[in-house]
């Protein structure tokens, strides 16, 4: 019979530790060789992600200038046709000087007007009541 030890075996423990300090290296090791492998192809799908985003914004803002674009556009053919058709300034105070007794007339005729209106409705509202 062989005697039994009862120490802490330091070898085995100093082994186990080894041995998974190497398998965790090796599998860390792994995973960076798998991840340098991948970098060019995630880096790529990114560069094309930001392409097609960068499009998107762009078609969008021309979109957006060319309606802008139209829009000043109409206005400024708005604006030329009311200038060609409108009475010049000078010509305006010219017809207001040669007519002014008449406008008078006719604000003088339309306040008599109003005012036979409203005595119409004061006798109309007397008699109802």
């Amino acid at each position: 019979m062989q005697p039994q030890e009862t120490g802490f075996d330091w070898w085995h423990a100093l082994s186990g530790m080894v041995g998974a300090t190497i398998g965790a290296g090796s599998t860390l090791l792994t995973w960076i060789i798998r991840a340098a492998r991948m970098e060019p192809t995630i880096r790529a799908e990114i560069v094309a992600a930001e392409q097609r985003v960068e499009q998107k914004i762009d078609d969008k803002i021309e979109s957006e200038m060319g309606h802008f674009r139209e829009t000043l556009n109409g206005i400024r053919e708005k604006i030329n046709e009311v200038e060609r058709e409108a009475l010049p300034r000078e010509d305006f105070k010219e017809f207001l000087r040669q007519h002014r007794e008449d406008l008078i007339a006719d604000r003088q005729e339309r306040r008599e007007d109003f005012a036979e209106l409203k005595r119409n409705i004061a006798e109309i509202v007397g008699r109802k009541h």
